[in-house]
């Protein structure tokens, strides 16, 4: 049984992200997006070095979840406490 749905109409006046997707007719069934969220890096920047990656951002929501390598009970992160959560990657051939 179909469900009627509203569509909405209103946009978002002030979005903090993009959404893109294209429709490629070569893949069945298959749709990809992507979801780019703009964020403000005036705090620090970024420090590129050799092995070493910075990125310094201010949150645009406190709800983070799932962010770099730590382990916590739940996958939402306290935002409140001011710390560095690190993400770890290796080179291979």
């Amino acid at each position: 049984v179909p469900i009627p749905l509203s569509s909405a109409s209103d946009q978002v006046s002030s979005p903090q992200y993009e959404f893109g997707y294209s429709s490629d007719s070569s893949r069945d069934n298959i749709l990809p997006f992507a979801i780019k969220r703009q964020i403000d890096t005036s705090l620090g920047g970024l420090i590129l070095n050799n092995q070493f990656l910075q990125i310094v951002t201010r949150l645009q929501s406190p709800h983070v979840y799932g962010f770099g390598e730590n382990n916590y009970n739940t996958l939402k992160h306290n935002v409140q406490e001011k710390r560095s959560w690190e993400i770890f990657a290796r080179d291979q051939v």
